[in-house]
Parts: C-alpha cells; sequence; structure tokens
C-alpha cells in the first residue's frame, strides 16, 4: 500500500470523535470526481447493511423465539429466506407451536408433517378472522329446529343436538344423518348436553337419560335433586354440580360414566364458575371465585387493604371411586375487574350458553348493574390445560340477549349490535386486533328500529367449534365450515 495511503487511513482510525470523521469523508467525497463517485456507488451496492438475526442463531434459540409468532404470520415470514422457511418448517418448530395452541393433544390430530401442520394453521387463521370455507342454509330435511320456544341446542364435534315434543334429535353434518331418543314414557326433558359419544338429558322427575350415539347403548340415573347448577358431558362423562346445602356448606359435583356406570361424588369448594371433564387425564376440573387481598398492602396501616377477585382451577384425577384433589393454582383477573368492581358468578347466562363456558359479570360500586358492564367467559382447553378468561365489555355493545359461542385457543364469537343491526364479532385477547367483524358470515338478520342494545323480541342461540359455527333464529339454521377437508351436502363455497 502506498505510504501515503496508509498515513491517510491510520490518522482517520486514531479519529475518535464521530463528527471528526464525519467531517473528513464528507471533505473527501466533495474532491471526487463523477467516475470515482461511480466507483463509490458500484462498492456501495456490494456491501449489505442487514444482518439476519433470527437466521444467524442456532435453531433451538430461533425457535424458541418465533414460536411466539402469529399463525397468520408464519406464512409470511417463510418466503423472507430459504434459511427461515427451513427454521418455519422444521419439526422442532412445530413441535414448539402446537404445544402453544393445542398442547400435550397435538399428536391425535397429526401435526407430524408440514402439510398437516400448514393445514391446521390455515384453518385457526380462517377462525381468527372468520372466515369460513362454506355455508348451508337451511338444510334440506326435517324437522328443523325452531328458536322460539326451543329448550335447548346443543352443539359437539361436527353434531347438533335440540329437544322438540319430549324427543330429542341428533344431526350429524359429516354424515348427513339423523338419530333420535326418547324415554319409555316420553318424559318431558328440561336439559340436554351432547359430545362426540353420548348425548344426555335431564327429566322434569329427576332422571339423567344418557344414549350412546355409535351404539344402541343407553342408561339412566336418578339426580338428588333438580336444582342442579352446572351440567356437562365430555367423552363418556357426565357431571352435575350443585350448590352447598348451607351457606358454608361445600358444593357438590356428581359424576357418572356410561362405559363404566360408575357414580362419584365430589365435596368441592364453593363459588364453582365453571366445570369441565377431561376424559383423556381422567380429571375432573373445577373453577371457582375468590377474593383476595392485595399483597402490596403496606402492614400495621389504617387504610383498608384492597380486595381482588382472583380464580382458582382445582383438578381431581379419578382414582377408582375416590377423587384424590392435585395442587390448585390460581389464575389472575386483573384484566377484567378493579378493586372498585364488583365481580358474581352469573349462572343463567352460563346455562344458556350450555355451560359450555362460565361467565362473570363486573359492575361497579359494590353492586351488579341490570345490564353488566363486563363479561368475562372462563374456558378450559384440554390439550393445553389452562383456563383461559375472554372479556366482552359494554363498548363492544354485544346484543341483548347476549348469544356467544367458544370456539377454540381462546377465540370467542358472539352477536354484537352494529348500530342496529345484529352482527357477528370475534373476541381474541391474543390477537393484536382484540375484536373485530367476522365479515364473510353474515347472519341475515334484520336490522333493528333504532340502534338500541335492548331486543328481547329477538331468539338466536350461537353454538359452534374448530370446524363448524351455527346459528339458529327465526329464519331456521345456518351453518358455517372452517374445515377445507369436510364437504356437506347443499353447501355455498365462500
Amino acid at each position: 500500500m502506498d505510504p501515503e495511503v496508509q498515513d491517510i487511513l491510520t490518522r482517520f482510525k486514531h479519529l475518535k470523535s464521530t463528527s471528526a470523521r464525519r467531517a473528513l469523508y464528507h471533505l473527501l467525497l466533495e474532491q471526487m470526481h463523477p467516475y470515482e463517485w461511480r466507483d463509490v456507488r458500484d462498492r456501495m451496492n456490494q456491501v449489505s447493511f442487514q444482518k439476519d438475526i433470527l437466521g444467524s442463531l442456532p435453531t433451538e434459540v430461533a425457535v424458541k423465539i418465533s414460536r411466539h409468532l402469529d399463525l397468520s404470520e408464519i406464512h409470511i415470514f417463510r418466503r423472507v429466506s430459504k434459511r427461515w422457511n427451513f427454521l418455519l418448517s422444521s419439526r422442532l418448530f412445530r413441535d414448539a407451536v402446537c404445544h402453544r395452541y393445542v398442547g400435550h393433544s397435538c399428536r391425535s390430530i397429526v401435526l407430524d408433517s408440514p402439510d398437516a401442520f400448514t393445514q391446521y394453521a390455515k384453518q385457526h387463521v380462517r377462525l381468527e378472522r372468520g372466515q369460513p370455507i362454506s355455508k348451508v342454509l337451511n338444510r334440506p330435511y326435517s324437522p328443523i329446529p325452531d328458536a322460539t320456544g326451543l329448550v335447548s341446542l346443543e352443539f359437539s364435534h361436527g353434531s347438533y343436538a335440540w329437544i322438540e315434543d319430549a324427543i330429542v334429535y341428533v344431526h350429524n353434518l359429516h354424515s348427513n344423518t339423523m338419530q333420535s331418543f326418547c324415554t319409555e314414557n316420553r318424559d318431558t326433558f328440561t336439559a340436554l348436553r351432547i359430545s362426540e359419544s353420548i348425548v344426555a338429558a335431564i327429566t322434569l322427575h329427576g332422571f339423567c337419560h344418557v344414549w350412546s350415539l355409535q351404539t344402541n347403548d343407553s342408561a339412566y340415573f336418578r339426580l338428588p335433586s333438580l336444582q342442579w347448577k352446572i351440567f356437562v358431558v365430555r367423552g363418556m362423562n357426565v357431571a352435575i354440580a350443585y350448590n352447598g346445602t348451607m351457606a358454608s356448606g361445600p358444593d357438590c359435583i356428581i359424576h357418572w360414566q356410561l362405559d363404566c356406570r360408575v357414580t362419584r361424588t365430589f365435596y368441592i369448594a364453593n363459588k364453582i364458575a365453571y366445570l369441565d371433564v377431561d376424559p383423556t387425564s381422567r380429571t375432573l376440573i373445577t373453577v371457582h371465585l375468590e377474593k383476595t387481598v392485595d399483597p402490596d398492602t403496606p402492614m400495621h396501616t389504617h387504610c383498608c387493604p384492597a380486595i381482588y377477585a382472583q380464580l382458582r382451577v382445582n383438578k381431581y384425577p379419578f382414582k377408582d371411586t375416590v377423587a384424590i384433589p392435585s395442587p390448585s393454582c390460581t389464575v389472575a383477573l386483573s384484566s377484567f375487574a378493579d378493586p372498585a368492581g364488583h365481580v358474581e358468578i352469573d349462572d343463567a347466562l352460563s346455562l344458556s350458553f350450555g355451560n359450555a363456558m362460565g361467565i362473570l359479570t363486573s359492575g361497579r360500586g359494590g353492586h351488579l348493574a341490570e345490564t353488566p358492564g363486563v363479561i368475562a367467559a372462563i374456558t378450559y382447553n384440554q390439550g393445553t390445560g389452562r383456563v383461559s378468561v375472554n372479556t366482552v365489555s359494554a363498548e363492544n355493545t354485544p346484543f341483548i340477549p347476549l348469544c356467544m359461542t367458544s370456539v377454540d385457543s381462546n377465540i370467542l364469537y358472539y352477536v354484537k349490535n352494529d348500530n342496529g343491526k345484529p352482527e357477528i364479532w370475534i373476541s381474541n385477547p391474543d390477537a393484536r386486533i382484540a375484536h373485530r367483524p367476522a365479515r364473510w358470515i353474515n347472519p341475515q338478520l334484520p336490522r333493528e328500529a333504532s340502534n338500541r342494545v335492548y331486543s328481547h323480541g329477538t331468539h338466536f342461540i350461537l353454538r359452534g367449534d374448530r370446524d363448524f359455527i351455527l346459528m339458529v333464529d327465526q329464519n331456521g339454521l345456518k351453518v358455517w365450515c372452517f374445515n377445507e377437508d369436510m364437504s356437506l351436502s347443499s353447501a355455498i363455497p365462500l
């Protein structure tokens, strides 16, 4: 290297001030000829000012970072580079994301291949956006559930059931087949629940009748009272919760199984807000509302400590005929209520939603308003084993009577009063936009005369899961399908 060039370069390196370095190379650029500028430009085009931070990391570290991406972002980021496509398609990444969304049960939905994972991700994104594949309006068979005076409409794993004239009807959307069940004496039913395996109904005489959907097996058992609080059916399991007989007495849960005809009785803590059964782990899950003192309140103070509401989750594994409780955990309600509010369990709303969710309502000033300002839906994810709380506030103008359903991974569909017109909206606290309209789902409900929230003359029911969303109203039955692998007769592509 020329000694003069070396001397200039050495002096430049020794400049410590940023302003001095900038002044020097600015002056050098001003001394350059046009052809020298072109040479600098060509040299600049060869220099990359970007650094692939994610791609340069070890695969295990990159997976821990990228697993927090939304499913809608994964397919976009796969196009960044070959390295990113390899990383976001790897088995290690798929397992991490599946554990986040579906927990340890990811093997049950066959996500071992990139194609299966892509299919799952696309369907989840469609649920987040309210973008179904097809819809069915008023399926051509009889009978059809009538929203007016409908005792119950329940849905599970592609089958929905309702009661009409002391008969339980079950229709399977996958096979387009109809089943009907009744008691020998045509007893009147007061409540109905359904799972992928059984349908159960409670009669006015205090019996719970259970029928298998795959075989001709059926049975019934007597209830201690018709004053039950929560009624759920999962797999072959039936669980019914009762309030304690005395103010200080514990709540009670009766658990019964069709396959073994074994009845278990659990005595649990009061204020049960939600009940679920996990057939895979043979576990009973209870969620209770409790009040706790703010731990940050200073000791030895004359000020009244702040009281906070929280949820306590208890799990009871089945061991023969004995229920052994496992260590409990708590779920904070800080995003739902503040110390100035008053949180209560709304059994009536939970019952109207088929006990698929536990409903909490919050008012202010130590009492509940006639119309609660905030509604919180409690759900349990059997795959991840987590309890989620999804809130819908008065600012979201939910339609009255309330109509909502939980579909998948903390995604809630509800009917919103959109300037007097009932529309279906989506609540997802994990999304960047927590509340968004399901623009591709048109319930075809008439607009109200005004934009008031109350419309007690309107009868409609919303039910759903990952594959289907159902609505029953005065116009009949509507079904929206989100699984592109399912072909329904008389379906209209969207």
